[in-house]
């Protein structure tokens, strides 16, 4: 059951994916059509948006990992002076 729901939950997640991309698509040929900018300039400008997002992304994700590892280090560092005590 719990299967089925983690499958179910994970192709839904894909729909919307998709669902998004559709309309994102859609957004991009209007703004193309009303300011008569070329193909490339809206390529790069997604493309400067991924990029801006994907590192935000990276930046919080390594932060919060490193920060785990210091935690870790910490208690470890504990740990071990209470040994040699």
């Amino acid at each position: 059951m719990i299967a089925f729901l983690k499958k179910r939950a994970k192709m839904s997640f894909l729909l919307l994916l998709k669902v998004l991309r559709f309309y994102w698509l859609l957004l991009n040929v209007w703004h193309f059509s009303r300011t008569k900018i070329s193909y490339e300039a809206v390529k790069w400008r997604n493309i400067s948006i991924y990029f801006h997002f994907k590192s935000k992304i990276i930046k919080y994700l390594t932060s919060n990992i490193l920060s785990k590892i210091n935690i870790s280090l910490n208690s470890s560092n504990k740990n071990f002076s209470s040994y040699i005590k």
